[in-house]
């Protein structure tokens, strides 16, 4: 049985924080001891659709809306190895987009998907009326979907297009011999306005390409700003100046990190501190594969050379008591809970990703300590390096076509559409998220997240380990 190596450093991470370990980089054999690395979990498409769920809010009902008449119910609602990330690609100008069918005929696109509400899709769509006036999109959320889906595609009523997750368009076979490739010449979708990283994270094949991929996420820290203006800081840059950030805090009363612990097959805690340092450290080594074997293989110590620098930077976190576990205990979800404790306004540095922060914006109204003292806050990712903050970017949720739809003509030039930077670059907007478009327009939605420096980022194409098998 082989391990599941993305879970097992989450659970080795998440371990860390509950049990409060000091001790510094500690054998993987003793993890291993301590239940962590014989999950017998492995990253699937289930999975990957629960972290998003998890993270995107309000996924209760399985009611139909039209788009653009969809509540904001997702709210407002950097990547690096030095030759291929967003910073690096060459864009080239977009070409006016022109209409490929019939403008006057009368359509209804039917979508499904996870989300419950989808904003930023009603964004695309009122551009897309302005050439199809005639075209509507119904979309709907399906309970269940990681089953729902494969009954509405064996079945092929009402779907034309699908919201897909990574998996969907590199190892789950059924779903990807029921999908459209995207990047067959004869669609003439232009996949080049998408990120190269984003292509390479999707497929394994320049030529084939069986999901839009809409979002880029990174872990890391929400960080309450005027909370460290008031107390004479700034944003740290590297974990010297992050230690001093907390040491400040706490002796002031506050509360310097916190975070969702969860279990050890769900938690920001180690991911966000952890997982990004990891990745730059072993893909910038001396020998990326060999990290990449050792990491893989987790176990009996072979990781230990690549986890210790990050295990130590825990360590020293822990020891200084930086990292608050009694508040860690009130926060029961990777979204809702901890951006509504985090409102609270005592924390300087909350754990989490760009999905979390995407639900900032609305839940500003919803939480009273923040209506009555409302303060600046950011995104960073966490400066746990002497010489910057590590990031590491994988693509997120996406879009795959149904190669049985009604309407597949349709459905096929509302991704033409899609596929653009204008448009990727709204919808990203609109969710609060990281575009995957080639060219950014900018990185408006996290200022303080830094692409440009290739020594501190890696993509999750460029270096991602196995997702492991049973």
């Amino acid at each position: 049985m082989k391990k599941s190596n993305l879970i097992f450093l989450t659970a080795a991470m998440t371990l860390f924080f509950m049990t409060g370990c000091t001790s510094s980089a500690p054998a993987m054999g003793n993890a291993k001891g301590a239940g962590t690395s014989e999950t017998t979990l492995s990253v699937t498409a289930s999975e990957e659709m629960a972290a998003s769920e998890t993270a995107s809010p309000d996924t209760s009902s399985a009611d139909t809306i039209e788009a653009g008449t969809a509540g904001d119910g997702t709210g407002t609602d950097k990547d690096e190895q030095p030759e291929s990330t967003a910073a690096t690609t060459e864009v080239k100008k977009a070409e006016p987009f022109e209409p490929a069918l019939d403008t006057g005929k009368s359509v209804e696109l039917n979508i499904i998907g996870f989300y419950d509400n989808f904003p930023s899709l009603d964004t695309v769509y009122a551009d897309f009326k302005e050439y199809y006036p005639n075209v509507s999109i119904s979309y709907e959320k399906l309970d269940d979907y990681w089953n729902a889906v494969r009954d509405r595609l064996s079945s092929g009523q009402k779907v034309d297009i699908f919201m897909s997750v990574k998996s969907y368009s590199t190892t789950e076979q059924g779903i990807m011999s029921k999908s459209v490739n995207l990047a067959d010449p004869q669609y003439g979708i232009d996949i080049s306005a998408l990120d190269s990283d984003v292509i390479k994270d999707n497929s394994a094949d320049d030529n084939v390409l069986y999901r839009m991929p809409l979002y880029r996420k990174t872990e890391g820290l929400m960080v309450n700003d005027s909370l460290l203006i008031e107390n004479g800081l700034s944003l740290p840059s590297n974990f010297v100046e992050f230690m001093h950030c907390c040491s400040v805090l706490k002796s002031k009363g506050y509360i310097p990190i916190t975070g969702f612990i969860g279990n050890k097959n769900s938690s920001l805690v180690g991911t966000a501190l952890a997982k990004s340092r990891i990745y730059v450290d072993a893909a910038h080594s001396s020998d990326p594969e060999g990290a990449r074997k050792a990491l893989n293989e987790a176990s009996e110590g072979s990781a230990e050379e690549y986890l210790a620098p990050t295990l130590e930077r825990l360590s020293q976190i822990i020891a200084a008591g930086y990292f608050d576990r009694d508040a860690a205990a009130s926060i029961v979800d990777n979204y809702d809970s901890t951006i509504l404790r985090f409102f609270e306004g005592d924390v300087g540095f909350m754990c989490g990703n760009t999905m979390t922060m995407s639900g900032t914006a609305k839940r500003e109204s919803r939480s009273e300590a923040f209506k009555a003292d409302p303060f600046k806050y950011t995104f960073i990712a966490a400066p746990l390096s002497d010489y910057g903050s590590p990031m590491c970017i994988e693509s997120s949720d996406g879009f795959s076509v149904f190669n049985g739809a009604e309407n597949l003509d349709y459905a096929i030039e509302f991704i033409r559409f899609f596929c653009t930077a204008k448009e990727l670059n709204r919808s990203a907007e609109a969710k609060g998220l990281i575009s995957t478009a080639a060219d950014m327009l900018g990185n408006r939605q996290f200022p303080d997240l830094d692409f440009s420096d290739k020594s501190m980022t890696v993509t999750e194409a460029e270096f991602a380990l196995d997702a492991g098998t049973e």
